[in-house]
């Protein structure tokens, strides 16, 4: 449990500085949203973040699917609650909560990964950790030759060691242009992801999984770009370039980590 929780002015000023703060990160959620327009928005008393926006008509059959999460794009407080509110056009907004002050959820504190049921239309996975960094990841690729990228499938994901959930940054089944900003190097080309940020127990080791296939201009075979990564708790997420045998390159870093 988060005993006597920091007050926000605790937060700003940076609680048990030199250490993380209370972080939540929400690994995966599954849903069954029928109306284009339905939002999904996560709130911990500092701000509202929207972390998916349904633009798709569902089939007929409808059911629960996996969703690409695209956001949040900071850091979410576990300085005493959390909720999560789903925003249906026309309709009454569902709302859950989780409170630290809960017994049933301050249980949930450093306890790995949860699932939460909210009200037969979603299912998040998330957990709640009292000493956690946040890092915002930038996934940059090279190719051999100085050749540009035409455009990127595949998947991305990260996984927090010991967990049993990932949380998919990147996950395009069918190639997508545009994916792709150029950088201050113009031989680095930055991949635009879903979502890029992460929250990480201070003690634990977070692991990515890279496998893509980007489309070159000449109209090649995709080159088929796959690496698995690991990250220390140092606070800094900045690896060397992982280089395929087609000579190929990868790299993940994180401009700022922030505690």
């Amino acid at each position: 449990m988060l005993n006597n929780p920091p007050t926000k002015d605790d937060e700003s000023q940076g609680y048990d500085k030199g250490h993380g703060r209370p972080r939540v990160e929400l690994l995966a959620m599954r849903a069954d949203l029928r109306v284009v327009g339905t939002k999904i928005i996560v709130f911990d008393g500092k701000r509202g973040q929207i972390i998916y926006r349904h633009k798709e008509q569902a089939g007929k059959q409808g059911g629960m699917v996996d969703l690409v999460l695209t956001g949040p794009y900071t850091g979410i407080s576990a300085y005493g609650s959390f909720a999560i509110k789903i925003d249906i056009p026309d309709s009454p907004p569902i709302k859950w909560q989780w409170d630290g002050y809960d017994p049933k959820y301050a249980a949930q504190v450093d306890e790995l990964t949860w699932k939460q049921e909210i009200d037969n239309v979603a299912e998040v996975t998330y957990a709640v950790m009292s000493n956690a960094l946040e890092a915002t990841v930038q996934v940059k690729l090279r190719l051999k030759d100085g050749h540009n990228p035409g455009g990127v499938s595949g998947v991305i994901t990260t996984v927090i060691d010991g967990f049993d959930a990932r949380s998919t940054l990147f996950n395009c089944t069918e190639v997508t242009d545009h994916c792709f900003s150029p950088t201050d190097d113009d031989s680095w080309f930055l991949l635009q992801l879903a979502r890029n940020v992460v929250a990480v127990p201070c003690d634990r080791v977070l692991r990515m999984e890279v496998d893509l296939k980007i489309r070159t201009p000449n109209n090649q075979e995709p080159k088929h770009l796959k690496a698995n990564l690991n990250f220390d708790d140092k606070g800094t997420i900045c690896t060397q370039p992982y280089t395929n045998d087609e000579g190929d390159e990868v790299k993940v870093k994180s401009p700022g980590t922030r505690r």
